[in-house]
């Protein structure tokens, strides 16, 4: 027979669903244009190759680096929540933590499966750190790459 406390919802909050809702549109827009901007950037590139080859590494060198840097802060954002979130899980025994608002309802869930999840995050964690070292270490080498690629008579 299950107890009680095994049939524990945490309800939805409705204002933290009108932020996380905020919070879609706005990522999604810084979103949409970051890919214009890249868009663009390469568009120039593609654009100075022919004329101007030495110059069109270097933009491209450039706007990699930028990339690279991208990448780095993103996933070393979401290792730091993430790695914060988990540590709250594992404190509390609970999951969600106590004080999370949440955008639907949700089951609680106590002892080593809340135990289970703080640690799968984590892992996450974990991964997100190395990506966010290797990624843009990765990005930075093709930078060194293509930088080293001299042109030749007639580009």
């Amino acid at each position: 027979m299950r107890s009680a406390s095994e049939h524990e919802i945490q309800s939805a909050d409705p204002a933290a669903r009108k932020k996380a809702l905020l919070l879609v549109v706005v990522v999604a827009g810084v979103g949409a244009v970051v890919m214009w901007a890249f868009e663009s950037a390469f568009t120039r590139i593609e654009e100075t190759m022919a004329d101007n080859p030495i110059e069109a590494v270097a933009r491209m060198v450039s706007t990699i680096r930028i990339l690279a840097a991208m990448v780095a802060i993103l996933t070393m954002t979401i290792a730091i929540w993430l790695s914060l979130l988990s540590s709250r899980i594992l404190k509390a025994e609970r999951f969600p933590p106590p004080g999370l608002a949440v955008i639907r309802d949700v089951r609680i869930i106590r002892g080593a499966p809340a135990r289970v999840r703080a640690w799968v995050g984590f892992v996450v964690t974990g991964l997100c750190g190395v990506g966010s070292i290797v990624l843009p270490l990765m990005l930075l080498r093709l930078v060194r790459l293509i930088a080293a690629v001299q042109p030749g008579p007639g580009g």
